[in-house]
């Protein structure tokens, strides 16, 4: 199978905590992948991740309209919207 014409999959990552941040490592690191953002509650630890990953940080309407893909790496007794839109 010729893999080269597919177009990678663009992917962001909700919560960066030490998961998300596990997360947007690897899908940063996929030659498949295209880590379009990150999201998190915690505005400088999404700019501090995105940083780190060559990526930026979105708010949570914008990168859920940019990706195919969305990993909610949050915990379910985070009471924040993110858990709502992406559930």
């Amino acid at each position: 199978m010729n893999t080269t014409s597919r177009a990678d999959l663009p992917v962001g990552v909700i919560g960066v905590g030490s998961m998300g941040k596990n997360h947007a490592r690897v899908y940063n690191q996929l030659s498949r992948t295209d880590l379009v953002g990150v999201f998190d509650a915690d505005n400088e630890r999404a700019a501090e991740i995105a940083a780190e990953h060559g990526t930026v940080p979105m708010g949570i309407d914008e990168l859920l309209d940019s990706v195919s893909v969305s990993f909610r790496c949050c915990p379910d007794s985070v009471p924040f919207r993110c858990r709502k839109t992406v559930s």
